[in-house]
């Protein structure tokens, strides 16, 4: 399994409760997407497993971003 997609996948599961404290953990949802993007293309060029983790992965780190930007939007745009 490609190490890559696991760390895709912890990241992005670490990136959920990081909604909550996005002032402190902020930039989990980007490792997450980033690692996840690397993590599929690992898998596909060197045909190792791991496809499924990197891809949760990076869903979970691109949900976590919308949700995590536009929470900060939203309170920067509250009088």
């Amino acid at each position: 399994m490609s190490a890559t997609a696991v760390w895709s996948l912890i990241l992005g599961v670490l990136s959920v409760p990081g909604i909550i404290l996005f002032g402190v953990l902020g930039l989990l949802p980007a490792a997450a997407i980033i690692t996840g993007l690397a993590g599929l293309r690992i898998t596909h060029r060197r045909g190792f497993r791991g496809v499924a983790a990197a891809a949760t992965g990076l869903v979970l780190g691109v949900v976590t971003f919308i949700i995590t930007y536009l929470m900060l939007l939203i309170v920067a745009t509250v009088p």
